[in-house]
């Protein structure tokens, strides 16, 4: 069997109820950018991503979609070995700051994000611990999110190129 081309793969706008992705598409070695933006799955397990996770031979996907998909939980592990990821959505998810900072702080990527968007979360603090390990970011976005304080301290810890 041949190797793919398929460099973009979008899911959004259906019913899909779990993010897993199996095994098959760790053989597309050329896909970059994932949507699964407006489906209905609650949990993101450390499990369901490991197929696009980098390696040899493997995806280096460098845009990941999950807007709007009812996510509540993800878990501490989700993003790990997505080493290529330079844009990360998460908006309109129904999870809190601390299962964020949770998720980030174990995240391979945090020094090749470029863009974030985190808004219509419930956060109510833009923290250093939340968004500040990302020093790259060239677009962050928060909106809607109810802030209450944005840490007078987080720009300093964001290098811009």
């Amino acid at each position: 069997m041949g190797q793919t081309e398929l460099e973009i793969l979008l899911l959004s706008h259906n019913e899909i109820t779990s993010p897993t992705f199996d095994a098959s598409y760790a053989s597309l070695s050329l896909l970059r950018h994932v949507d699964l933006a407006h489906n209905d799955f609650r949990h993101l397990r450390s499990s369901d991503l490991v197929p696009l996770r980098s390696g040899t031979g493997r995806p280096a996907v460098e845009y990941l979609s999950l807007a709007d998909c009812g996510l509540v939980q993800i878990d501490a592990a989700a993003f790990e070995g997505l080493d290529n990821l330079t844009s990360l959505t998460l908006s309109r998810c129904l999870v809190n700051e601390t299962i964020l900072a949770r998720a980030f702080a174990s995240a391979s990527f945090r020094n090749r994000l470029l863009r974030l968007d985190i808004s219509e979360t419930y956060i109510s603090n833009l923290t250093v611990g939340l968004v500040g390990i990302f020093s790259n970011l060239v677009g962050l976005f928060a909106s809607y999110c109810d802030l209450a304080h944005v840490d007078p301290n987080l720009f300093q810890h964001i290098t811009f190129p």
